[in-house]
């Protein structure tokens, strides 16, 4: 793994909860809210290319000011938490749900 891609690394991560978000059976009265951030999204990162490699690539751009890189990280960190544990508590209201129908259906 290349040191110089950790923003590349990080804003993949982002990518792949927004998807597992969307493939979600818990959150699919979310969908419309989850596609429209996402778009967002990836609109950020083609803007500043957060998702490209080489010296376009944001992670190459900064490769000198370590402290910015370290604030958009750990921006990036933050979004992929808060997406999984959405993700998560979605996920279990839903079997908590699906448990209460089960029980109530003879």
């Amino acid at each position: 793994m290349d040191p110089g891609d950790t923003i590349y690394r990080a804003a993949g991560a982002c990518s792949e909860r927004f998807d597992a978000c969307i493939a979600s059976p818990a959150l699919r009265e979310y969908v419309i809210f989850i596609r429209s951030a996402q778009g967002d999204y990836n609109l950020w990162c083609a803007a500043i290319k957060a998702t490209s490699r080489g010296k376009a690539s944001l992670d190459y751009r900064l490769r000198n000011h370590q402290d910015v890189r370290d604030v958009v990280c750990g921006l990036l960190a933050g979004l992929a938490t808060a997406l999984g544990r959405w993700a998560r508590r979605a996920a279990g209201k839903f079997r908590q749900y699906r448990l209460y129908v089960a029980a109530k259906v003879p």
